[in-house]
């Protein structure tokens, strides 16, 4: 019914690492706050922004995104890739 009014969703947003030694570092949005893994390293709390929209934010971001990541958790992880759930 929002969508139809013209009212964006709020989705609630954390980031998480899975993979060898955290190679991936996965940003999950979703609609529910329930609905995020219980793996989260970040909470970033609900924002208005689509998987769509991330996705074309991290095409142009890519590697400053990477490099924040690998500089903030060196040791634990190192994340070579980011995928939007």
């Amino acid at each position: 019914m929002d969508a139809l009014l013209g009212i964006d969703m709020i989705r609630y947003c954390g980031l998480y690492f899975r993979g060898k030694n955290g190679r991936t570092a996965v940003i999950q949005i979703k609609p529910d706050r329930d609905m995020l893994s219980p793996e989260l390293v970040e909470y970033y709390g609900p924002r208005d922004r689509s998987k769509k929209t991330v996705r074309k934010l991290l095409k142009k971001e890519k590697y400053t995104i990477l490099g924040y990541l690998r500089a903030k958790y060196a040791p634990t992880f190192s994340p070579k890739y980011i995928v939007v759930e």
